[in-house]
């Protein structure tokens, strides 16, 4: 008997040596960029399953055995593979949308913030410090072109072959056609010009976050791509904040962070309502994201800055479903094509 309980002791310390299995990643179709502690190099990837409501943990470090760097800005799809620009380490790194694995990986950019694909091979990278915008080969990643431009610039998007500009720092949006590399027009509109969406009607609408050291307060512009006419301004009250602009499914109303909580316009209103869409008393929001496929709302909350965040799932109407964990400072949402 005494043999037989030495026996079971051994099998069961040497149960417990073993290992434990790696969990599986589930394969999500929403991806929350973490951008990680500035200079910490401790960026991240979550993957969430919207069918399963699962998430999954840094998995990109889990493919491919390193973090994508310092600061991971933004993300975009090119061809069916997904090109990562991380900010402060000065770097695309392209990689496979189901596993996430890298395929190609640059460095020595200044201070890359987001990537958009203008056709032909190529995609242009705006820059925070560089005081230029880059021409990007998109097979290579070989910077073709430099093409200089004073200032903080940051999110693109191309209109009727020519690509949009908001730029920071001169407050304004500029256009330039790519057969040239040319600045062909540009439209004054508030400081802080930031963030560039395309509403149901075909008009644009830049998210302008005001400037802090002059005390310009945030604005709301709303742009005839064909005439580069202003339409509307929105004004926000003196002292807001005001980030991430996004807009819903059906494109007819505006989603934006004031103040840290969830504010919506519809693109016809020339006002800002009196009260939030959602607010939550203990959470200042960081980062928003809108789902295309299930018009679901994103709220990504920071935390300290230093602990993993969490993310709000709303409804499209609003309505709170769920809150789970997600990395370091959740910055960016991406969703990927059902």
């Amino acid at each position: 008997m005494n043999r037989m309980i030495f026996l079971l002791l051994i099998l069961s310390l040497s149960a417990c040596d073993r290992p434990s299995p790696e969990p599986e990643v589930e394969p999500g179709r929403v991806l929350i960029l973490n951008e990680g502690g500035f200079q910490q190099s401790t960026s991240s990837i979550s993957r969430y399953n919207d069918d399963t409501k699962v998430v999954s943990q840094d998995v990109f470090a889990a493919e491919n055995g390193y973090n994508p760097g310092d600061v991971l800005q933004s993300a975009t799809l090119i061809d069916g593979d997904l090109y990562l620009v991380v900010n402060n380490s000065g770097r695309i790194i392209v990689c496979d949308t189901d596993s996430l694995s890298e395929t190609r990986r640059v460095d020595g950019f200044t201070s890359p913030r987001y990537l958009v694909h203008a056709g032909n091979g190529v995609a242009y990278l705006s820059d925070l410090f560089g005081g230029s915008i880059s021409k990007i080969e998109v097979s290579t990643l070989d910077v073709l072109a430099s093409i200089p431009l004073m200032g903080w610039s940051e999110e693109m998007m191309m209109i009727d072959n020519r690509l949009w500009i908001a730029n920071q720092g001169a407050g304004k949006l500029y256009v330039l056609d790519p057969a040239t590399d040319s600045f062909v027009d540009s439209v004054e509109v508030g400081p802080g010009a930031a963030n560039l969406e395309l509403d149901a009607e075909g008009k644009v609408w830049v998210l302008c976050q005001g400037d802090f050291f002059t005390s310009a307060d945030p604005s709301l512009f709303r742009v005839d791509p064909m005439t580069r006419e202003v339409l509307t301004k929105v004004e926000f009250p003196s002292g807001a904040g005001a980030s991430d602009l996004c807009l819903t499914r059906a494109k007819d109303q505006l989603l934006f962070l004031q103040d840290g909580q969830l504010q919506q316009l519809a693109i016809s209103a020339s006002t800002l309502p009196p009260s939030r869409l959602f607010a939550s008393g203990s959470s200042f929001f960081y980062s928003l994201g809108v789902d295309p496929v299930s018009g679901e709302i994103y709220l990504g909350d920071a935390g300290d800055f230093v602990q993993r965040g969490n993310v709000f799932r709303l409804s499209p109407a609003g309505v709170p479903i769920d809150t789970f964990q997600a990395g370091i400072i959740p910055g960016e949402f991406f969703f990927l094509d059902k």
